[in-house]
């Protein structure tokens, strides 16, 4: 069936290139948010891991240092000890702690960097643990 389009003016339903196509190409190198090259810049980046073990206080330390106010705070951030490269807008989506525990951890994160809250303005915080406990009232409830 002709549809008036060339074959190339088709949109594919899985667009693949051959690895030769590659041969004569550079690829862009990776920009990473941190010094030890382990969050990549742009990306969604995340981290697991058994329950209680400072995760989200590592992220949160992460957070503040990308997030940190350059209008306020002028010096270098870093993130344990080495110098975050990337400065700008973070969100943090918590889905274990709720905003109130976010908040204290926060408080120590600021403390240790000898900056308050009002320095992050940059950092926003977003908590799935109310919206679990909000679906939890429309859920239906199956008797045992």
């Amino acid at each position: 069936m002709n549809d008036g389009r060339s074959p190339k003016a088709r949109t594919q339903f899985l667009p693949t290139l051959r690895a030769s196509e590659l041969a004569d190409l550079t690829p862009l190198p990776l920009e990473f948010l941190d010094g030890y090259d382990l969050f990549v810049k742009g990306e969604l980046n995340y981290l697991s891991g058994a329950g209680a073990v400072g995760k989200t206080t590592l992220m949160l330390q992460l957070a503040a240092a990308v997030g940190l106010s350059t209008l306020t705070f002028s010096g270098g951030a870093l993130w344990l000890g080495r110098p975050v490269s990337v400065r700008g807008p973070v969100m943090f989506i918590s889905a274990e702690e709720d905003t109130n525990a976010v908040h204290r951890k926060l408080i120590e994160v600021c403390a240790a960097q000898s900056i308050t809250l009002k320095d992050l303005s940059n950092v926003l915080i977003h908590d799935l643990t109310q919206r679990d406990a909000d679906s939890e009232a429309i859920r239906p409830r199956i008797p045992k």
